[in-house]
């Protein structure tokens, strides 16, 4: 009697969890903990927390993950893992994209929105409504012009420039790969014209500014896959800002432009 009681609440543990939206059926653990951990990471992305550097760094290494979890995983058992492996693979395209301006952020919804139906997880049209309606706010278009104005104003350091949505408004982007021998003076050097050609953009252009950054990855040669770390100034507020410098582990609030320059000339 015992035994039939135990079998039978098995068998409605099973159901329970099933019609609670877990992971769908052929799918192994490990490639569906990848796939919420890059679905968690793309919404990071497109809620404007995470910048498209960081987004993309990291959704490549799902990415790897996935790969390898593909080529242990028996294909005929777990068939849904090829398609996670797939989705993860489109998922990381579109932040690519995104992150050289190419592509709009609604692109990378999409793609988020298929991966999280090959994990059984609702769209983000329908989990998250107002962030879909925020992200709306400005077109690809307008997203372009802003990038293509402000690249011209700093077309002499040839950086790249992108513009995503948040809450408040837009994100803007300056970035550089950089050997990192040198360059605290070249950051030092872009930082007032990329600050300005920003302020000049939402001056000029009309939007919402929520977050600005600029950001140099570092390597210690042109062979380097991963970078030895980062000078980045970011900030809400374009009169006051952040410093970071993470190989050296410098970290200043409330900096000014012109305060962040004189601490990268004294390092």
């Amino acid at each position: 009697m015992k035994k039939l009681i135990t079998v039978f609440f098995i068998a409605f543990l099973v159901v329970f969890l099933c019609s609670c939206g877990g992971k769908p059926e052929n799918t192994s653990d490990a490639m569906y903990q990848i796939g919420i951990n890059a679905l968690g990471l793309a919404d990071k992305y497109i809620n404007g927390e995470i910048t498209a550097d960081e987004a993309y760094e990291r959704i490549e290494e799902f990415n790897k993950q996935a790969d390898t979890q593909a080529e242990k995983n028996n294909l005929e058992e777990y068939k849904n893992d090829e398609s996670i492996s797939h989705r993860i693979s489109m998922l990381s395209s579109e932040i690519l994209f995104s992150k050289s301006g190419t592509a709009a952020m609604s692109d990378v919804m999409e793609e988020r929105d298929k991966l999280a139906e090959t994990l059984g997880k609702k769209r983000l049209s329908k989990a998250q409504e107002s962030t879909t309606s925020r992200i709306d706010n400005y077109t690809y278009e307008q997203e372009q012009e802003i990038v293509t104005f402000i690249k011209n104003k700093i077309s002499v350091y040839n950086l790249d420039v992108y513009v995503s949505e948040s809450e408040n408004g837009l994100s803007i982007n300056v970035s550089s790969k950089e050997k990192d021998n040198y360059a605290e003076n070249y950051f030092a050097d872009v930082l007032t014209p990329s600050i300005d050609a920003i302020t000049q953009a939402k001056n000029e252009l009309k939007f919402d500014l929520s977050r600005v950054d600029v950001t140099f990855l570092l390597y210690k040669s042109s062979f380097e896959d991963d970078p030895v770390g980062t000078i980045s100034y970011t900030t809400e507020d374009l009169d006051k800002g952040m410093l970071i410098y993470s190989k050296k582990y410098i970290a200043r609030s409330n900096v000014t432009v012109e305060e962040a320059i004189k601490i990268l000339k004294q390092n």
